[in-house]
């Protein structure tokens, strides 16, 4: 689908067999199997641009970069995109320790370590707030005019819910891991306002690879 406004956007995520992206409390559990992290660094390559939430940045620390293992020896500048309304984003954060831009997108009233992340290399720009953060379509305007074509949305749980419900995406991959978490204090894969109000996707693909299921869906 194409849409001249706003980027292509790719959300793709990793679960357990019950929904659940991470043990409770938000403690990360590696739920990607060697195949799915090859397939995901292989996406940022092609994309060259991913977007996070602030929760998984100060969660996760993660470093948001194409690592060539992955890739066949190529690599490409990331541009890293964060959802930090409050600009609670760690100047220290491993996200700036590789190549490429670091887009950090904030409500007008944030009072975080503005000047510190500037020095650490990020691009703040404020826009509207949203429901539960901010704009996201003004988030998805922004990055098209500055040239992003592409999009691979990361998490965590409250963006992919945000993008879902606001019917802000092209494409949805999901990495079915066979673990039973088992816990309902476990983040989900999303958190839709209420189950009155259902996402309705359309199952493009189930394929059976190494260590899981990949699913592929369509709005």
């Amino acid at each position: 689908m194409e849409n001249a406004s706003r980027p292509f956007v790719h959300i793709n995520c990793a679960s357990s067999l019950d929904g659940r992206i991470a043990l409770p409390g938000g403690r990360r559990i590696v739920l990607s199997s060697p195949w799915d992290k090859r397939r995901v660094h292989l996406l940022r390559q092609r994309y060259g641009a991913v977007l996070v939430g602030v929760g998984t940045v100060l969660s996760d620390d993660p470093k948001l970069h194409v690592n060539p293992h992955h890739t066949g020896g190529s690599t490409r500048p990331l541009t890293r995109v964060i959802l930090d309304s409050s600009l609670r984003t760690p100047p220290g954060a491993r996200l700036f320790s590789y190549p490429g831009e670091v887009l950090i997108y904030c409500a007008p009233e944030a009072e975080g370590a503005e000047e510190e992340l500037r020095r650490a290399g990020a691009r703040l720009t404020e826009v509207p707030r949203g429901e539960g953060g901010v704009d996201l379509k003004a988030v998805l305007e922004d990055l098209r005019r500055r040239g992003v074509e592409a999009l691979l949305v990361e998490g965590g749980s409250r963006v992919i819910s945000s993008f879902l419900k606001e019917h802000l995406f092209d494409l949805l991959t999901i990495f079915v891991s066979p673990v039973v978490i088992g816990s309902q204090e476990a983040p989900s894969l999303c958190i839709l306002p209420s189950p009155t109000e259902p996402a309705e996707l359309h199952l493009e693909g189930a394929e059976i690879v190494e260590g899981g299921v990949l699913l592929t869906l369509r709005p």
